[in-house]
């Protein structure tokens, strides 16, 4: 998930996914007693694993999904980004321009959405960044692309990659 959507999401989702989780379980809980063959836990015993599941699936699994690799599709109308669960479809037509940060250990590729956001790609060091450079030039070309290659001190002391100290 990209850094846009973590700052717009609502406040309550993380909380009500929670309670969904914890409901779901304990719907289960009660059903198991219909069944003759069930010995489900005490009330106390399932209503406290619910709410662990719950804070884990809320919780801890996306810090678990953030650290997956991404796979990465590119066709001629769009980029497909598969993270875990996650999937980020990013659209030429959206894009206006886009720019190479180059680290000693990869490179990342930065596209400026035409909503102002940054969206950030790594790529590694074996692929050739000419011939990418000239597709993205070319699919962005309607949209006036503006491509640059940025090597910024902080990258190469490895600290975090701000637009503004380049």
């Amino acid at each position: 998930m990209d850094e846009h959507a973590r700052n717009t999401r609502r406040w309550w989702l993380k909380p009500l996914l929670v309670l969904m989780v914890c409901a779901s379980t304990m719907l289960s809980w009660y059903l198991a007693h219909f069944n003759p063959a069930k010995h489900p836990a005490s009330f106390r015993d399932a209503l406290l694993a619910s709410f662990a599941l719950g804070g884990f699936v809320a919780y801890f699994m996306p810090l678990f999904t953030a650290k997956l690799p991404s796979l990465i599709t590119v066709s001629d109308r769009h980029i497909f980004r598969n993270r875990g669960n996650i999937h980020q479809r990013i659209r030429f037509t959206d894009i206006i321009s886009f720019a190479w940060h180059t680290a000693p250990e990869f490179r990342t590729l930065i596209f400026t959405h035409r909503r102002g956001r940054q969206i950030f790609i790594g790529v590694p060091l074996d692929i050739p960044i000419n011939s990418l450079s000239a597709f993205l030039s070319e699919r962005l070309s309607a949209n006036e692309p503006i491509h640059t290659t940025i090597k910024c001190e902080a990258a190469e002391r490895h600290e975090p990659f701000r637009h503004t100290s380049c």
